[in-house]
């Protein structure tokens, strides 16, 4: 998924095709499924339309319904995924949520993921907590991952981590072996996935400021962060793929 995802059809579909060959699958974003409103029943007929675009394609790997959702949207999104299963889709639906720096208290954040849960019914957990700044460190991560462990063995369900590999706004610049480390905090506590923000380099704007990330923003040439987690994922995959298939 990009920083600022087109949504479009034929940019979808472009994907896709390009993917199946290498064997790589990609979570969907579909601007149409704004139309839908949960009143309208006129506008549900738009998720059957997405779901026929695109599920027997063969690097589909599931539906991505956004980033960080606030609560008060969580009918809107337990409506949609409900469309998604009736119109048929064998794919998973799921966000990545917020993390546990969004949230006063630990108890709060903790029942934001549970009332996720009760009303999605999601394939999988998903979330983020960037921690390390230029002026220091939250605190937050290791709470954070084992908090997710927690609602995620609650309900019998795996679980990602996103990671920051790229110096922008307020973040400061993670080193190699806080990469590493990062990842190695989700991996001990049962994470089977990983993913890392962000693979191509934003646009440059004066908001966020972005350094470079895996892949250079204009040119698409690779940069040292790329050949940094390339040579960390061989490891990781390993680990991930053994703990994937085991119990708590």
């Amino acid at each position: 998924l990009a920083w600022e995802d087109s949504g479009r059809v034929s940019d979808n579909l472009a994907r896709l095709d390009f993917c199946a060959p290498l064997g790589v699958r990609n979570s969907i974003v579909d601007r149409r499924l704004e139309r839908f409103r949960v009143a309208d029943t006129t506008t549900h007929a738009v998720v059957d339309t997405v779901v026929a675009t695109y599920e027997h394609a063969p690097a589909l790997g599931g539906w991505y319904l956004g980033d960080e959702p606030a609560e008060s949207e969580f009918a809107l999104l337990e409506a949609i995924a409900a469309r998604v299963r009736r119109a048929g889709s064998t794919h998973p639906v799921w966000n990545n949520l917020r993390g546990r720096g969004q949230f006063a208290t630990r108890e709060a954040w903790m029942d934001y993921n549970r009332e996720y849960v009760r009303r999605l019914q999601p394939a999988v957990l998903c979330n983020d907590q960037y921690d390390f700044f230029e002026n220091g460190d939250r605190g937050l991560l290791v709470e954070n991952v084992a908090g997710l462990a927690s609602v995620a063995r609650e309900n019998g369900l795996p679980f990602w981590g996103v990671v920051n590999i790229v110096q922008h706004g307020t973040l400061r610049r993670p080193t190699q072996g806080l990469i590493r480390w990062q990842v190695a905090q989700w991996l001990s506590y049962g994470a089977t996935g990983i993913g890392y923000f962000t693979y191509w380099t934003p646009a440059p704007d004066t908001v966020w400021n972005w350094r470079p990330a895996m892949i250079a923003w204009g040119t698409g040439e690779r940069t040292a962060l790329y050949d940094t987690v390339r040579a960390l994922n061989v490891p990781v995959r390993a680990i991930g793929e053994t703990i994937a298939g085991l119990q708590w």
